[in-house]
Formats: C-alpha cells, structure tokens, sequence
C-alpha cells in the first residue's frame, strides 16, 4: 500500500452487481487514501463468438455485426463506467482519484482482470455474478477464476446490494486473521458503526460431523468437549483482546468494537454466516489461510464456504 493511498482496482461489466460492488467499495473504504480504477474488458463480439475459434485465426469482427454489436453493448457499457464514476464522485471522491481504463479483450475477460490486478493494486473488488444471473448460478464464472487466481492482494467479491456500516472478522490468532485486522486498519472508513471480532471455537467433532444422540449423551464425550472448549477460549481471549486494542487504538469507534466466541459449531464458515445473519453485519473478513495445512493452496476451506454462502454479503479474502 503507497503511504499516501491505496490502489483499488474494480472489476466493471455493466451489469447492476458490478454497479452495487462500486458503491460498496465507495462507502468502506477510506475517501483520502483511495484511489480507484474502474476497469473494464470489452467484448468486441458477443462472447459465444469466441466458441469453437481456431487458435490463431483472426477474431470476427464488429462488422461482421452490421455494428449492432457496438451500438447496443459497447457503448451501453462505457455509458454505465461512466455512470459509476459520477457515483464514486458524488459520494465524495475527487475526479484525480477515479479513474477508467477500458481495454479489449484479449486472453479472456478472467484473465485480463488477473493481469491488471498484478500491476501493483492494494485491493481488488467484483461482483459475486455478472450479467448471467438467470442461469441459477450462486457464483459467476469470472467470479470462481478471480478467487482461485488473485493471491497476490485482497479480494472482494460482492453479492447484491450489502450494507457498509458493520464489520465482522474471521478471527483464529492464525496470520491470515491477524492480516484482517491490519488490512480493516489500513483501508476502512472510520465511520462504521460495529466491529466484531468473531472466533469459532469447534466440537470435537468425534463421529466426523453427524449429530449422533447416543454419543452426545456420553459423559466422557461431554467431558472431553467441556475441556476442548475451555482450553481454546482461554487460548483465545488474549489474541481477540489485542485484536480490539490494535482497532480502538486506530480510530474506531471504541463502542463499536467487540469480540465473541461461539462455540460448538461443526463448520467455522457456518458459525461466521450465523452470526452475520444473526447480527446484521452485511461484510464479512476472512483470511485466506487459516491454522490447518489441509486447506487449499490458495483458497482456505472457510473462505470458499463463506463465498459460496454469502450470496447477499460482501467478502473480504486477506491474504
């Protein structure tokens, strides 16, 4: 991040969500130290042209389209960049601090955003689905390509029209949760209302996550489980306690900032959409590495379930 302020790229196709995870973006984040680039891939034919292509041969062209194609779609979507970029200014940016770059599509729409993203971008930010949204679809596929790709600075991908107002954290002492809490310092707005610092402290989970009376009835599995979770919250408490100092310390509202252990959850992704639901906190932040070495090389296990859950919320993977 450059000291005087951050780079935030967001990934623009015209679609109303791309619109929503601007405005998101606009609202969190901090208005003197951001500067946005509103980027756009342009489609110079309708995508299922590019089916079936030969490799190597020429793409066909707009004229091939009697210029349809850029009449009613690529000047549809420079009209809605445009738009996002009055919005961006409206809610308080200066005209230096948003900027649009629109470049043809070249190895793909994915792709091309990836490659932008590694020119030195403090933040990325997209939409969970783009024009697709009548497919059933939970998760675009642009979506899918930019979280297992984009490893090398934060992701946000952004469902439907979440509110900006209330934050809460993944939080497991591990770096990736601790790269949360400096991340939510360093880019977010000082005018939200509630911080929560969220751990999930697990069951045992002894019968392998299916809910089995006679076992749950033992005394020594209620034993064993009592243990587990006094061990872990005493464990705990210290690394939620310096996480809310570090915050308070920063400017947040000391009101505002909390932290909480839930227990007995099989599923850490389960608990955190739980208490988001629960609570109302519309963004949720999460590390993309946790603890355990099981997780997947780029994406842990919680993030991708928390991507695949939030269909309404914006989520923050930190790396």
């Amino acid at each position: 991040m450059n000291d005087l302020y951050q780079r935030v790229l967001i990934a623009v196709d015209g679609s109303i969500q791309s619109t929503h995870a601007a405005l998101y973006a606009a609202r969190i984040l901090i208005t003197e130290k951001t500067r946005f680039t509103l980027f756009l891939v342009e489609n110079t034919v309708p995508e299922a042209f590019w089916d079936n292509q030969p490799k190597g041969t020429e793409e066909p062209g707009p004229a091939k389209l009697d210029g349809w194609w850029e009449e009613n779609h690529i000047r549809y979507n420079r009209r809605i960049i445009e738009k996002i970029r009055t919005d961006l200014i409206k809610e308080g940016f200066s005209d230096e601090a948003v900027e649009i770059k629109v470049r043809p599509r070249r190895v793909g729409i994915a792709r091309d955003i990836i490659r932008e993203s590694k020119k030195g971008y403090d933040l990325v930010v997209a939409g969970r689905i783009g024009h697709n949204i009548h497919t059933g679809a939970i998760l675009g596929n642009c979506a899918r390509k930019l979280i297992s790709s984009i490893n090398h600075a934060p992701l946000v991908i952004v469902g439907g029209n979440p509110d900006s107002t209330a934050v809460l954290i993944g939080f497991d002492a591990s770096d990736g949760a601790k790269n949360c809490v400096r991340q939510l310092k360093k880019s977010v707005t000082r005018d939200i209302e509630k911080v929560k610092i969220c751990y999930v402290s697990r069951s045992l989970n002894l019968i392998s996550g299916s809910f089995d009376p006679f076992q749950a009835s033992l005394d020594a599995y209620n034993i064993m489980e009592q243990e587990h979770q006094i061990h872990h919250q005493s464990r705990m408490r210290p690394h939620l306690q310096k996480a809310e100092t570090i915050l308070r310390d920063a400017g947040f509202d000391r009101a505002g900032v909390d932290s909480i252990i839930l227990r007995s959850y099989l599923s850490r992704s389960e608990g955190l959409m739980d208490e988001a639901k629960k609570s109302g906190y519309d963004t949720v932040m999460v590390g993309r590495r946790g603890h355990s070495i099981v997780e997947d090389f780029l994406l842990g296990r919680v993030g991708d379930k928390l991507v695949q859950m939030g269909q309404d919320r914006a989520i923050w993977l930190v790396n």
